[in-house]
């Protein structure tokens, strides 16, 4: 059993190890961001912070993760019909459902009636999903970028403005 370890750590290793000595090329959606989105919610839970906010950015990691699968997938195979809006569905669900049964999600703590998780985790994919929006028509309207990672930077904004807002309305609850 330990050899089966040992093999899987190094296989894991040289795979994590090649993507960044040889990454791909750029993608708007990489593991990179999404990685940096989850570690953010795991300082933010251990610190303490409300739900709701976390719960935004668990959001942002499900819609930034789908989305790159969904890039990642239709680079390689052909698209079939709603792929993009399966895939988030799915993704949600595959976050959403465990938190329940884990009792992550359990009522008890409400804000507009909803779980705070629950209602954090909604908001982030709608606020990312407009995010990426509002960055594309930034782009569109002047034929390029306005500003360096300018998705990144336009999603990152709207969800610290959003944690802000929230935090705002908890506190005057």
């Amino acid at each position: 059993m330990e050899f089966m370890t040992n093999k899987l750590f190094i296989v894991l290793a040289a795979a994590i190890t090649s993507l960044v000595l040889w990454p791909p090329k750029v993608m708007a959606h990489c593991p990179l961001c999404t990685a940096a989105v989850g570690s953010g919610l795991v300082v933010a839970r251990s610190m303490g912070i409300d739900d709701s906010i976390v719960g935004i950015w668990i959001g942002a990691f499900i819609i930034s993760t789908a989305l790159w699968l969904n890039k990642f997938l239709s680079k390689r195979f052909r698209i079939i019909p709603f792929q993009k809006t399966i895939i988030i569905v799915a993704f949600f669900l595959l976050t959403v459902v465990p938190f329940y049964f884990s009792n992550l999600i359990t009522f008890e703590y409400t804000l507009f009636g909803f779980d705070r998780l629950l209602f954090g985790t909604v908001a982030g994919c709608i606020l990312t999903l407009l995010s990426f929006g509002l960055s594309s028509k930034m782009r569109n309207e002047k034929n390029k970028v306005i500003i360096p990672f300018q998705t990144i930077v336009v999603t990152i904004a709207i969800l610290i403005i959003s944690n802000l807002a929230l935090t705002l309305t908890i506190g005057m609850a």
